[in-house]
């Protein structure tokens, strides 16, 4: 049972139930999609993306508000950037007065200023996949802040040469490795780098040297987890994702590819 509205500037989705990567026939999904297609945005504003609810969600909250949506459905909306954040409030209610559990909205707002805080950049050479970012991340310079233990937002400014033709299907991609990137995984799986070193075509050990001891190891890790695990022929990352309840991807242009970010501590409610 869910609500969809929408116009040409934004969308709101009332559902009992976030939507779920697993259910790939929900009947909403591709009704939402739609509706996302068609937004535009004028050339200072980015696609605002919050998801409102006082349910635990146990996903990640930018895999519930885009890619368990269709990741390609924002290539026109977010062409400027993207922002996701989890609102732990009751949703308002939908147009024909009903309440419902989960809000899911879509609209634009304008850029956000570059943070005051502590900054980590690096270039970047490929953005394939995770490792291409966390690989990146991990020859950053070493800053100094204290270490998160709790949720956290991330701030990322995309400076690339070229636009992108869809922000917001890179911004899981690009999230994971920074994330990653801020872990120490003190006992990485060596299967894992194995196949990463054949992969990648680079030195174990220094896979080894950066997923145990990064740079920046500012977000919190527990211990008897694994960063990266063997996954059939490759491998999966697991970075604390799910404490990551607010984040934006900016675009800027800039002849050298790079990324900006800033993190910064969310005390819990």
């Amino acid at each position: 049972m869910y609500n969809l509205q929408s116009d040409e500037k934004s969308v709101q989705l009332w559902s009992l139930k976030h939507l779920q990567h697993e259910k790939l026939g929900c009947e909403m999904r591709p009704k939402l999609s739609s509706v996302i297609r068609r937004l535009e945005p004028q050339a200072s504003q980015i696609l605002l993306c919050e998801h409102s609810t006082v349910n635990p969600i146990k996903a990640d909250i930018e895999n519930v508000l885009i890619y368990n949506v269709r990741e390609a459905s924002f290539a026109r909306s977010s062409r400027n950037g993207i922002m996701f954040r989890l609102t732990q409030s009751l949703p308002k209610p939908s147009p024909d007065g009903e309440f419902y559990d989960h809000l899911s909205e879509y609209s634009f707002t304008e850029a956000p200023e570059r943070p005051d805080s502590p900054l980590i950049e690096f270039d970047l050479d490929k953005m394939r996949n995770p490792f291409d970012i966390w690989w990146a991340a991990t020859a950053a310079k070493p800053v100094e802040m204290p270490q998160v233990v709790g949720n956290f937002e991330l701030y990322v400014e995309l400076w690339v040469p070229e636009s992108l033709k869809n922000p917001g299907g890179k911004i899981k991609k690009v999230f994971d490795g920074i994330i990653a990137s801020m872990h120490a995984d003190l006992k990485p799986s060596e299967e894992a780098i194995e196949i990463l070193a054949e992969k990648h075509m680079v030195d174990k050990r220094e896979i080894y040297d950066r997923l145990s001891a990064p740079p920046n190891p500012l977000i919190s890790f527990d211990a008897n987890r694994r960063l990266v695990k063997p996954y059939r022929q490759n491998v999966q990352w697991h970075p604390d994702d799910g404490r990551c309840v607010s984040g934006t991807l900016i675009m800027k242009q800039s002849s050298v590819a790079k990324c900006v970010v800033s993190l910064r501590s969310i005390p819990s409610v």
